[in-house]
C-alpha cells in the first residue's frame, strides 16, 4: 500500500469522526477536480469536503490500486443519504501535494 492512500484513510478517518485535519496541506495551491460535468476548484473542493464529508457522506471498503511519484488510485464505495456508489478516484501530485484529480461514481 502507497504513502499517499495511507495519508488519505488517516485524513478520511479523522473527517469521520468529525474532525478536519488541515487540508491545505494535502491539497496544491494550483488544484482542480473533474467532477462529473464541472471543474471544481480548490477553495470549493475544500468547502465541500468540510460539508459534506462530516454530515452525508460515508466513505466504505477503501481500496488501494496503484501509486508511483506522481499518480495514485484508489476505490471505495459511497452511501450518500439512501443511495450507494462505487468511486474510482484518480489523482496527480506536484510537489508532494494533489494537483489534480477525477473521479467517477456509478450507482449500485
Amino acid at each position: 500500500m502507497g504513502k499517499k492512500f495511507e495519508l488519505l484513510m488517516k485524513i478520511n478517518t479523522s473527517i469521520e469522526k468529525g474532525e478536519i485535519p488541515n487540508l491545505d496541506d494535502i491539497f496544491h495551491a494550483d488544484y482542480l477536480y473533474l467532477k462529473d460535468n464541472k471543474l471544481v476548484n480548490r477553495d470549493e473542493h475544500l468547502e465541500f469536503m468540510r460539508k459534506e464529508f462530516t454530515r452525508k457522506i460515508t466513505v466504505i471498503n477503501p481500496q488501494f490500486l496503484y501509486e508511483d511519484k506522481d499518480i495514485m488510485t484508489y476505490s471505495y464505495h459511497i452511501k450518500v443519504r439512501e443511495n450507494s456508489y462505487r468511486v474510482i478516484q484518480v489523482q496527480m501530485w506536484k510537489d508532494g501535494k494533489i494537483w489534480r484529480e477525477m473521479s467517477n461514481a456509478v450507482e449500485i
